[in-house]
């Protein structure tokens, strides 16, 4: 079966990494805000969102999770916290007893974010396999993918 990689970033390097990973045996879904309110509105409103545990409006994709063996979630790090937009996506879809692997991009503190994910995955139903925190300049520095990049840090 495959795996489905679901991820949300501000970050174009993020975007690349996770939009490159497309394969035969990942699909990927970008979650995404559907309003604009500008860059500083919408990092202060997202930010708050995200400390606050709270979702903004977010594009839904239509997604069967029956036909997929595991699931990835992979975002950039809002105010030590996962994004609101990942937020309104765990708030609206069960997940089932899937196994969900986390990755968290920052550039530091990421010990409550990586928390954080693992207790919003288990409250949608998920089964946390991990959480892996990854800075975005080592991204930049070693090209690889999703798969690359969790059996690097020992969760595949």
């Amino acid at each position: 079966m495959k795996t489905l990689l679901i991820y949300f970033s501000d970050s174009e390097t993020i975007k690349n990494f996770c939009s490159n990973s497309k394969d035969k045996d990942i699909d990927t879904v970008e979650i995404y805000e559907k309003y604009d309110r500008g860059f500083v509105v919408n990092k202060l409103v997202s930010g708050y969102k995200s400390i606050v545990s709270q979702g903004v409006c977010t594009s839904q994709p239509d997604i069967d999770f029956s036909k997929y063996s595991s699931v990835v979630i992979a975002a950039s790090m809002q105010m030590f916290c996962v994004p609101a937009a990942i937020n309104d996506f765990l708030h609206r879809n069960y997940l089932n007893g899937k196994d969900i692997y986390g990755i968290i991009f920052g550039n530091n503190m990421f010990r409550a974010a990586s928390e954080d994910m693992q207790r919003k995955i288990g409250l949608a139903g998920g089964i946390c396999k991990g959480v892996v925190c990854v800075k975005e300049s080592e991204i930049r520095k070693n090209e690889c993918d999703v798969r690359a990049l969790l059996k690097k840090k020992a969760l595949n």
